[in-house]
């Protein structure tokens, strides 16, 4: 189709030819923004500064003293590093976009051409995601640069780096279990106690049951097992070991006297691997078995048996206790993921800036993202803390150590006002900050592709385009001709 066509085609239809111009004028708003950045001189600074606190990180971050502990925190603190970096300058640049074109009287130049607000929003925040991509990538190829440096190490023999290579740099899926107590474990339990049959089953007190029956299968007396089971997707792996990451509650200090193993048992019955158990049973430990001992596609059973010659009880956290660890992806790949899910983060920070300084005036706009942004850090906290379990807890300490004074509680009212505004901020802002990459590739967790399609469809896709819209229509409605005073 040749340009007279085109062109005929657009004055047969005014809406088409009229939504060509806006993308146009977006583009060029976009192209001009990132100019900006550039002459400017914040987007090369701020490539010079994430490079630079990179180089210092990895000169100063040692670890555990294994290399797989150093490449974790070396990960893990040198892309927070860098994408706070990013972050503290897109908040600035992002709410001086139109509020400073506002205030310097440059927008007059922009509003007597054939561009709408929604065009001038889109093309600001364009030119500020094109920066941000460049930022992203370079902090995710310096990482990775010092990542090769520092794996390839001759301080560093061929064990440390098989045991970084299969737990941290690669790409492992991770396969929870089967819920271990079912609807027909509440019934049963229910049915065999006749007082519990006769009252009012409420869904609190079916969610204690599940909650005690749970504990009961996470809990091993001695001589006895527990089991789980997963499901194994049927998916192309990289070489390398399967590991059980487990959750220990109970601390055993007398390892002698520790009498368990694992079993990896095939859906027919085969056992496939047996393994002693040799470590003191507290904190997060990883359990290797051979690639062979679970195949792609079947369901295989867990067991934990706990010998007859152990003495205590073996207890696994009950709400994360057990998970299956299997190597999916290169490092690279997952890498990009991560990146990718960091960009659609620092995207919706971009449209909240821009939204803001079309409303307000630069310094407002600034204090207010800053403002937005402390109180979404500080809510998971508060909403930690004000959980039963977290309450419960402080409660009976603080009768333990003032046994003599009498605790008075807050009125029911205030609780009631600040567990309603924890429930905002949660519902507000929870789908962006459920999305943790950097920790997952830190820990050497696959970032699947479904989380990064729900990344792009929740916070570019969701959160962009809401704020896109209501940054527009708030920006039409300003007046933009007020004089001096």
């Amino acid at each position: 189709m040749n340009d007279s066509q085109t062109d005929q085609q657009h004055r047969a239809n005014p809406a088409k030819r009229r939504l060509s111009a806006q993308i146009r004028a977006a583009g060029a708003v976009a192209h001009i923004t990132f100019i900006a950045s550039l002459r400017s001189k914040m987007l090369p600074a701020m490539s010079c500064a994430i490079i630079l606190a990179l180089l210092v990180l990895h000169g100063t971050l040692k670890g555990d003293g294994t290399l797989t502990g150093h490449l974790t925190v070396l990960l893990r603190y040198s892309l927070s590093i860098a994408i706070a970096l990013a972050g503290i300058a897109l908040i600035w640049s992002s709410c001086a976009a139109i509020a400073q074109d506002i205030e310097e009287k440059h927008i007059q130049m922009v509003r007597v051409k054939p561009i709408t607000a929604s065009a001038l929003w889109l093309g600001k925040w364009l030119g500020l995601m094109a920066g941000q991509l460049i930022l992203v990538v370079l902090a995710g190829i310096t990482s990775a640069i010092l990542i090769v440096v520092t794996f390839n190490s001759p301080r560093h023999d061929s064990a440390a780096r098989d045991h970084a290579m299969n737990q941290l740099l690669t790409g492992r899926l991770r396969i929870v279990p089967e819920e271990s107590v079912t609807e027909a474990d509440i019934r049963e339990f229910i049915t065999a106690r006749p007082a519990l049959a006769a009252t009012e089953i409420t869904p609190q007190l079916a969610e204690n049951i599940r909650a005690h029956l749970n504990m009961m299968h996470n809990s091993v007396s001695p001589g006895e097992h527990t089991e789980w089971q997963f499901n194994v997707p049927a998916i192309n792996r990289q070489d390398g070991p399967v590991t059980l990451r487990i959750r220990g509650l109970t601390a055993i200090m007398r390892r002698a006297e520790v009498d368990a193993k694992w079993l990896i048992i095939a859906a027919d019955g085969e056992i496939r691997a047996e393994l002693p158990m040799d470590y003191v049973w507290s904190g997060t430990r990883l359990i290797e078995f051979p690639a062979d001992s679970v195949l792609p596609g079947e369901t295989v059973t867990v067991r934990f048996i706990n010998g007859a010659g152990s003495n205590d009880t073996l207890t696994f956290d009950p709400h994360d206790g057990i998970d299956m660890r299997i190597p999916a992806v290169p490092f690279s790949l997952n890498l990009f993921s991560a990146m990718v899910i960091v960009l659609c983060k620092l995207a919706v920070l971009a449209a909240l800036g821009v939204t803001l300084g079309a409303c307000f005036s630069f310094p407002v706009a600034s204090f207010n993202h800053m403002a937005l942004l402390f109180i979404l850090l500080l809510a998971g906290f508060f909403a930690f803390a004000t959980t039963p379990d977290v309450q419960r807890f402080a409660h009976d300490h603080h009768r333990h150590d003032h046994d003599d004074h009498e605790h008075t509680p807050g009125p029911e009212w205030l609780h009631h006002i600040s567990e309603s505004i924890l429930v905002g901020i949660d519902f507000a802002a929870g789908p962006v900050t459920r999305f943790q990459p950097v920790g997952q590739l830190a820990d050497g967790i696959k970032i699947t592709a479904a989380e990064i399609l729900n990344a792009i469809l929740i916070m570019p896709g969701g959160y962009g385009i809401l704020l896109w819209l209501l940054g527009s229509w708030l920006f039409s409605k300003r007046e933009l001709a007020l004089p001096e005073r």
